[in-house]
């Protein structure tokens, strides 16, 4: 493909942008039905102010950013929400290669902000990224450099994010047993005693009338810190409890998932088996298609050969006719130059 062809293409997707139905083309008309310049010559005005804008006005990175989000994220929308499923896998390309981006400016951007023209030049590798075209960026950064990167390291950044989540699980259960712990000790030591054992203070003091417990058939009464320890292993229990609950949820939905993950391949399964079936029949019906095209062009061929044989037969019966024909006026010129030369004689006699 040529720069020239390259060049035509642009152009043509470029009046097809401007033309179609779009917010785009509706402002475009909009401005032109008031103005009462072509359409063409104001979105050629407004790329230029905007290229202007991105080399020589303030605030050219919120303009920049905003053009490489507010088209892709439009269009992400709509691909969402369409049932062809190509267009999503195209939006979710320029996503991660933007992403890659982004973070890549994170730490070059204080080096690049001094460089002449930079907006401008990244507003057009972001343009370039979402080009509706099958060589733009966002397709060949990534099966570039970004695909191989990932295939090469996708199976120690998986191990690393599985290490990650069980240590975070794992933090998250220490830092909850360990916060319900403390507010058990300090829910103890704020209660008074008679509190804890359930009875008003007042009526905590023994009357003589009351009967004393004899300390040799009577249980002594229980300590604080034995009563804490009670409680805490109370509440040790409770959370190991709640915590088993949770790993059993997630266990559910690990399960849940899988049947999800099995039923969406099954139907994966199916759609293929569907589209084998379909392309059996096409096949199938193609092949019937060329057998009859065959068998047309064979009688096609027959027909021809048989007017040729017919063809050939007359010309040579023809040709035969002709012959015959020749011969004859051979043979009457004969007997008439016989004639002659008996008519000649004749006359030789005559004269002798």
């Amino acid at each position: 493909m040529g720069f020239a062809e390259i060049l035509r293409g642009l152009r043509e997707r470029a009046e097809r942008l401007l033309t179609e139905p779009s917010p785009l083309s509706a402002v475009l008309g909009r401005l032109e039905e008031s103005t009462g310049v072509r359409r063409k010559i104001l979105a050629v005005g407004a790329v230029s102010l905007t290229g202007l804008y991105l080399v020589y006005g303030y605030g050219a990175s919120l303009l920049c950013n905003l053009i490489g989000f507010v088209y892709p994220a439009y269009y992400s929308v709509k691909a969402i929400e369409s049932e062809n499923k190509e267009d999503d896998t195209k939006w979710l390309t320029y996503w991660v290669v933007y992403g890659v981006f982004s973070l890549g400016e994170f730490f070059s951007d204080i080096f690049l902000y001094w460089f002449p023209f930079y907006y401008a030049f990244k507003c057009l590798f972001l343009l370039w990224c979402m080009a509706p075209v099958a060589w733009n960026g966002s397709q060949v950064i990534y099966n570039r450099v970004v695909r191989p990167l990932f295939l090469r390291h996708e199976a120690a950044v998986d191990d690393m994010m599985n290490d990650l989540s069980g240590k975070a699980m794992s933090a998250a259960e220490a830092m909850t047993r360990e916060v319900l712990c403390t507010l058990v000790r300090n829910q103890s030591l704020l209660t008074p005693p008679s509190a804890q054992m359930g009875r008003d203070p007042q009526k905590s003091l023994p009357s003589p009338a009351d009967p004393q417990p004899d300390p040799r058939t009577d249980t002594p009464p229980e300590r604080p810190e034995e009563k804490e320890e009670v409680e805490e292993e109370v509440v040790e229990e409770e959370v190991e409890e709640e915590l088993v609950e949770e790993k059993e949820a997630v266990v559910e939905d690990e399960e849940e998932e899988e049947e999800v993950v099995e039923d969406d391949e099954k139907v994966v399964e199916e759609e293929e088996e569907e589209e084998g079936e379909e392309k059996v029949e096409e096949e199938v019906e193609d092949e019937e298609e060329e057998e009859e095209v065959v068998e047309d062009d064979e009688k096609v061929v027959e027909e021809e050969e048989e007017e040729g044989e017919e063809k050939v037969v007359e010309e040579e019966e023809e040709e035969g006719e002709e012959k015959v024909v020749e011969v004859e006026e051979e043979e009457k010129v004969v007997e008439e130059e016989v004639e002659e030369e008996k008519v000649v004689e004749e006359e030789v006699e005559e004269e002798e």
